[in-house]
């Protein structure tokens, strides 16, 4: 397990830029430039108007093209890809193969199938929002990223 200190506090959520170089993004916790934490207002400078959004208890749910973003409280809680362009902070994508993933993070401690993937999970800390789970959704078949999802470990 690894884990990071991300120093985000609610106070510092919108530090990341409009223009999104994600590999430049300075928590594990992110997907195409959203990252954990970030305000509603933050994904909408991102990633503009949503093309759906659900509410869903005391989630809004907001889809967009090319991934969902859940909101609790006006602060992103979850992050799941739709389509390959989304990038990690380590730059892995729908499509990538776990071996590449297993040399950047390491072997899973957290393995299990669902739906005929295989879940590998990845936790980080974070200082105010607590834990957070990076899962990559393998395809048993070619060893490939079928999706990418954050959020927090509630």
């Amino acid at each position: 397990q690894k884990v990071e200190n991300t120093g985000r506090a609610s106070a510092v959520v919108n530090d990341v830029p409009d223009k999104v170089d994600q590999q430049n993004v300075s928590s594990e916790l992110s997907l195409g430039g959203l990252i954990i934490g970030d305000t509603e207002d933050k994904m909408r400078s991102v990633k503009g108007k949503p093309t759906k959004s659900k509410l869903d208890g005391s989630m809004i749910r907001y889809y967009y093209p090319d991934m969902e973003v859940v909101i609790e409280n006006r602060g992103v809680t979850a992050l799941v890809s739709n389509g390959p362009d989304l990038k990690t902070k380590r730059g892995f994508h729908e499509g990538s193969t776990l071996d590449e993933i297993v040399k950047s993070y390491g072997d899973s401690s957290m393995k299990f199938e669902a739906d005929g993937l295989v879940m590998y999970e990845y936790t980080f800390q974070t200082d105010i929002l607590g834990e957070g789970i990076l899962r990559y959704a393998i395809n048993k078949s070619d060893n490939r990223v079928n999706y990418i999802s954050v959020r927090l470990n509630r």
